[in-house]
C-alpha cells in the first residue's frame, strides 16, 4: 500500500481492503518513534490521495470495525492537508475537523464532542480524543505488535525467527517472498 511505502508515514504500517463501498483501513505496525499524530496525519493523506470508489473509510482492528468517516468528510479535510509544505492550511484546524466528523461505527455518534472556548482548549482537546479515543483503540494493538517479543519456540506456527544476544535484538519474518529484518 502506497501509504505504507510513503516516506512520510514514519514507519508506521496499514492494510486496507475494499468491502462493498467501504475503505476499510487498519493500522498493523506503530513503532515507538512515530508521532502520537501520525495516524491523524494518514488519514489525511488517504483523505487528499486514495481514489474513488468508496462511500466510506472504516478504520479497523483486524476484523472489528471502530470508527468511520463519509467519504466528503475525509475528503474534505485531506484536499487542504499538503506535507512537508509550510504553506498548507493549519493542521491543529484539520485535526479538529478530522475529529468532529469521526464517528463510532456502531451507534454514529461522534466519538466525542470538542467543546469549550478559545482554540487553545479545543486544540488540546482535539490531541486529548486523538490520544485517548482514536489511538487507543485504533493503534494500541499495533503498538503491541511492534514492542512484542516474538520467541518461535513459544509458537511453533510462527514464521518469525528472532536473533537475541546482549544489548541487541533483532527479528526476521517472511513476508511475501522478501525477508524483512529490524533491530540491526
Amino acid at each position: 500500500m502506497w501509504l505504507t511505502a510513503s516516506s512520510f508515514s514514519g514507519g508506521i504500517r496499514f492494510t486496507s481492503t475494499m468491502d462493498g463501498h467501504d475503505l476499510r483501513l487498519d493500522i498493523t505496525s506503530f513503532p515507538d518513534h512515530a508521532p502520537e499524530v501520525g495516524s491523524v496525519r494518514a488519514i489525511m493523506q488517504l483523505g487528499r490521495l486514495a481514489g474513488s470508489g468508496f462511500d466510506r473509510l472504516l478504520l479497523v482492528d483486524g476484523q472489528k470495525d471502530l470508527f468511520v468517516i463519509s467519504e466528503a468528510d475525509l475528503r474534505s479535510v485531506g484536499c487542504q492537508f499538503t506535507w512537508p509544505s509550510k504553506a498548507q492550511v493549519d493542521p491543529l484546524m484539520l485535526m479538529r475537523q478530522l475529529v468532529g466528523a469521526i464517528r463510532e461505527e456502531s451507534t454514529g455518534t461522534s466519538i466525542r464532542e470538542l467543546s469549550g472556548s478559545g482554540l487553545v482548549m479545543t486544540n488540546t482537546q482535539a490531541m486529548s480524543i486523538v490520544q485517548d479515543v482514536l489511538n487507543e483503540a485504533w493503534v494500541a494493538s499495533a503498538r503491541r505488535n511492534d514492542n512484542k517479543v516474538y520467541r518461535p519456540d513459544e509458537d511453533p506456527q510462527d514464521e518469525l525467527a528472532s536473533i537475541m544476544a546482549p544489548d541487541i535484538h533483532a527479528q526476521a519474518r517472511q513476508v511475501e517472498k522478501p525477508l524483512v529484518l529490524s533491530g540491526l
